[in-house]
């Protein structure tokens, strides 16, 4: 098993746990996952555009 495949069950199971949590459909799912503020997340700090 990869690291990605390894990421990419433990996401899996992290969604799951968090949508049962909050009660949450499937296609809300989707709406909560904001790729965008994945994104974000995982820039390192200096590479932000300058405001």
């Amino acid at each position: 098993m990869t690291a990605q495949d390894a990421a990419q069950e433990e996401i899996c199971q992290e969604i799951v746990a968090v949508l049962k949590k909050y009660n949450l459909s499937f296609k809300e799912a989707l709406q909560v996952l904001d790729i965008t503020k994945i994104t974000v997340g995982l820039l390192p700090i200096n590479s932000y555009p300058k405001k």
